[in-house]
């Protein structure tokens, strides 16, 4: 997915200058997303008790604001790398 282009660098071991497999290239970006997602992002882990959250003055403000965020936690992650997986696929596939 780097700008380098489709081969692998002729300084790569075994696979210098060969083409990149359309399924080398997509697969690490979509479970990329999601894993940074898991590393980066506080509040599921919040969610879990396994850290603490702000409060709220009633159970029904904390399910709007998790109703609110949940959706929002993912997108900067998983978007672009969907997007780029997704551009490169439609790139290479044959034709």
């Amino acid at each position: 997915m780097a700008g380098w282009g489709e081969p692998f660098p002729r300084w790569s071991p075994f696979v210098g200058s060969r083409r990149v497999p359309p399924p080398a290239a997509v697969i690490p970006v979509l479970l990329g997303g999601p894993a940074l997602v898991a590393m980066f992002d506080l509040m599921p882990l919040a969610w879990a008790g396994i850290l603490p959250e702000a409060g709220s003055s009633s159970g029904w403000w904390m399910a709007l604001a998790r109703l609110r965020s949940g959706p929002a936690m993912p997108w900067g992650p998983i978007v672009p790398a969907l997007a780029r997986a997704l551009a490169y696929y439609r790139r290479r596939r044959p034709a």
